[in-house]
């Protein structure tokens, strides 16, 4: 009886292998005969985590794939700005509303000022946050004219001791990141009137490079003699 079982169970899937193959082979026939019918594979909008897919199409007959859909690569976390925590740390929200949040250490560094006397500051270059001073202001409305470095430009000033200062870097996922040599900008229209001198790490005062358009900086990431530099900290004369 098990036996006439198997025998039966391996002749259904014969016949049903068979005239599956049939099918296809008319349904193919079909097509070149009467063309595709085609129905679209909707796109699949891609996420911060999670890959997506452009829109194709596909035979609803022969299944043949009409458009392929390619793959679209995943969104990464977008960080418009990070916020001081008070613990040594910063916070950032991921603006595409996937409820991501993110906490990455500050990254602490020595303010050099000209005068050797002043009491020391050290400040985060990625959220503004100050020991030894009130945490300093993000500056908007820079914008970059050339140069394309990797990140988020990160702009913040500080008034101490009766000089303003301005320091800029970018990050990227709250991590200093290294521009690639120069890059020139454009000032918001408070600062536009403005001149700068850059502060080495020893205090010194620097001439900057004249920029060639009236209302922009041009800042050396990576001045001859110093190697690359991540941060660059300004003060306004």
């Amino acid at each position: 009886m098990k036996k006439a079982f198997l025998i039966l169970l391996v002749l259904v899937m014969v016949l049903t292998a068979a005239s599956t193959g049939m099918a296809g082979k008319k349904e193919e026939e079909y097509c070149k005969e009467n063309g595709h019918t085609p129905v679209v594979d909707p796109a699949v909008d891609p996420t911060c985590t999670e890959t997506g897919l452009t829109q194709g199409s596909h035979c609803s007959v022969c299944k043949a794939v009409l458009e392929k859909q390619e793959v679209l690569p995943a969104l990464d976390h977008l960080f418009i700005a990070w916020y001081p925590n008070g613990r040594g740390t910063h916070l950032m929200i991921c603006k595409r509303k996937c409820g991501y949040q993110d906490v990455q250490y500050c990254w602490m560094m020595p303010l050099p000022q000209a005068d050797p006397e002043a009491a020391a500051v050290s400040f985060c270059p990625i959220c503004g946050t100050c020991i030894g001073a009130e945490n300093m202001t993000m500056v908007k409305g820079l914008k970059i004219v050339s140069g394309a470095p990797k990140g988020s430009l990160r702009v913040f000033s500080l008034q101490l001791a009766g000089a303003k200062y301005m320091t800029v870097a970018f990050e990227y996922s709250g991590k200093l990141v290294q521009p690639a040599g120069e890059v020139v900008f454009t000032l918001p229209d408070e600062l536009k009137n403005a001149s700068f001198v850059r502060v080495d790490g020893e205090g010194t005062e620097l001439l900057l490079e004249s920029a060639e358009e009236p209302g922009t900086l041009k800042l050396n990431f990576a001045p001859e003699g110093e190697g690359p530099l991540q941060v660059l900290v300004l003060k306004e004369i």
